[in-house]
């Protein structure tokens, strides 16, 4: 990655992080809320190894759990098991033909694994483990694919690209 990249890449984040810290919680629905930090994942995983992208979503979780407070850890192990199943993806599982419906179906994975994970781990609410695959997880994770929407339809091409 070239320093440009890297610039507007943590440019990207700081933006992404103040929106989740303040935006976001205002949306949420009973810890039912899209997730940009895990869409910001999701982009710099098909540009990233796969060892970068875990070490990447460990150190955003932790640092969401340090401006967040709550359980120190909790949102870290969460963006690294995030990580580690977003990898399991090749790059050339992105395919121009049907890049935005996997794209999309990546997104709803991540976000309702990161979702599930974290409302588990934190403690938050006591969940059944099924309740909370289906309610906090495929839940959140459609409404963080809703998010990523806008990112399919002006970028699709420079991702692919890159």
């Amino acid at each position: 990655m070239k320093i440009k990249e890297i610039i507007s890449g943590v440019i990207a984040f700081i933006v992404l992080f103040v929106f989740q810290m303040t935006i976001i919680p205002l949306i949420s629905v009973d810890y039912i809320a899209p997730n940009f930090l895990v869409l910001f994942l999701l982009y710099y995983s098909l540009r990233l190894t796969k060892v970068k992208t875990i070490l990447l979503g460990f150190f955003i979780g932790l640092l969401y759990d340090f401006a967040a407070g709550g359980v120190i850890g909790a949102s870290a192990f969460s963006m690294t098991v995030t990580a580690y199943l977003i990898t399991f993806f090749p790059r050339g599982y992105f395919d121009e033909e049907k890049f935005g419906l996997k794209l999309l179906f990546v997104a709803i994975l991540s976000g309702g694994i990161y979702s599930f994970f974290y409302v588990y781990l934190a403690g938050n609410v006591a969940i059944n483990i099924f309740y909370g695959l289906f309610f906090y997880g495929l839940l959140s994770g459609i409404y963080t694919a809703v998010f990523a929407i806008p990112f399919l339809l002006f970028g699709s091409e420079k991702l692919l690209n890159e």
